[in-house]
């Protein structure tokens, strides 16, 4: 049985019955999809095509994940990727310079002084912990509660934003701590 968007044109009650009934057919189904709640809801086994390990387009590569909410796992393994790849690209920069340490308090811009008081290892833990908000507030854009009420909408761009600015004074922290 093969599903190309199963849930492009259904209500929310029958989508549920799709849902319950995939959950409990013990077959194999193939379900191309991009609906990531579904595809968590319904799917153990993922197999994404033509993208690379960072979720950029490749043709002829492919990826397999399997677990619960496998869509989301994922996701998670994409970002995590991601956020090594680019604390890695400035990592060159410390090693090149020869200085371990960070730079003087004097020479910080204002708003990245309250980070002095942080570790290296600790600004990264936070840069990882702020993609992670980040991509929890993108996910809920998927709730169609924010949809039926503008101010929650409006909270949670806000929201998101307020993450997106910290997410770059942990990078500019970072980056001046090499």
């Amino acid at each position: 049985l093969v599903l190309d968007e199963p849930t492009n044109h259904l209500d929310i009650a029958s989508r549920e019955m799709l849902e319950e009934a995939l959950s409990a057919y013990d077959g194999a189904v193939i379900i191309v999809s991009h609906d990531r709640y579904f595809l968590d809801r319904v799917v153990d086994k993922l197999l994404v095509f033509g993208v690379d390990e960072f979720g950029e387009r490749a043709l002829g590569r492919l990826e397999f994940t399997a677990g619960k909410n496998v869509y989301s796992l994922y996701a998670e393994k994409l970002r995590k990727r991601i956020v090594k790849k680019q604390l890695a690209k400035a990592r060159p920069l410390r090693q090149a310079g020869g200085r371990a340490g960070k730079k003087p308090t004097s020479a910080v811009p204002t708003e990245l002084k309250r980070f002095n008081k942080y570790t290296t290892q600790r600004i990264e833990d936070m840069i990882m912990s702020q993609e992670e908000k980040i991509a929890e507030l993108q996910e809920e854009f998927g709730d169609e509660k924010y949809y039926q009420n503008p101010e929650l909408l409006r909270s949670l761009r806000e929201r998101l934003k307020g993450g997106e600015v910290e997410l770059g004074l942990l990078y500019r922290a970072y980056e001046i701590r090499l």
